[in-house]
């Protein structure tokens, strides 16, 4: 995890002042495969996952027919999503994309209602500048 790599006081006092939070609820859309990576997030608690559903399935799911669908609609269809990989309390999640510059390889959702500490992209690279 980022923060017990970097137990150092004056780090972490670093880092606070960078970080804000976001809720989700369950069976939300963290982000999408294919997003430019432009945050970190810190799983403070809840449950999300990483799927390889894509944004044109989501879009799909949101249309039958050229006919817009409920949310409740889209929402049942996200919690079909099987995660191939769980992200718990405390797990950093899309790091990687963001240090490569690459877009998310993968989707995140949520299967929880969850909280996450939010980093942005020139925040991190700010930070690893400073403590290397």
């Amino acid at each position: 995890d980022f923060f017990r790599l970097y137990s150092d006081t004056d780090f972490i006092a670093y880092v606070i002042p960078s970080l804000s939070t976001d809720y989700f609820e369950r069976f939300a859309v963290v982000y999408i495969k294919g997003d430019y990576a432009d945050r970190v997030h810190f799983i403070v608690q809840g449950e999300a996952g990483y799927s390889d559903v894509s944004l044109p399935e989501i879009e799909r799911s949101m249309t039958h027919e050229g006919i817009q669908t409920h949310w409740f609609q889209v929402i049942r269809k996200l919690a079909q999503v099987e995660p191939f990989h769980v992200l718990e309390q405390g797990a950093t999640v899309g790091e990687l994309e963001v240090l490569l510059n690459v877009p998310r390889r993968f989707s995140c959702l949520t299967y929880a209602r969850t909280e996450v500490m939010v980093l942005p992209k020139r925040d991190l690279l700010r930070i690893l500048a400073e403590f290397p």
